[in-house]
């Protein structure tokens, strides 16, 4: 095994090492806390909570995300379809000018 091979596996072990050790004293507490809090709150409000947390995450990560995958889509989809929209383009030109007016794209 090469030197990254063994680095993945200490970290595995690691991460598996931590997962699998019991939650402390704090969490545990919280835990119980926010379970005794969310028994008295109505469901209809937990579902009103949920949706509207669930609309600010969007508001406030989809522009952000949104604005690069959709310029990596575009670009793939540009990357794609470049011949064609050039040569579609081209016989457009083409048609304006006069020389191929049968041209259809």
């Amino acid at each position: 095994m090469g030197t990254y091979d063994q680095l993945v596996h200490k970290e595995l072990f690691y991460w598996n090492k931590k997962m699998m050790q019991n939650s402390g004293l704090l969490h545990r507490l919280s835990k119980r806390a926010q379970t005794k809090v969310n028994e008295f709150i109505p469901e209809k409000v937990h579902r009103v909570v949920t949706e509207s947390m669930k609309k600010v995450t969007q508001a406030a990560l989809v522009p952000g995300i949104g604005a690069v995958v959709g310029a990596v889509a575009n670009y793939l989809l540009l990357d794609h379809l470049g011949e064609t929209a050039m040569n579609c383009y081209r016989l457009r030109l083409f048609a304006k000018e006069g020389v191929n007016p049968n041209t259809k794209c």
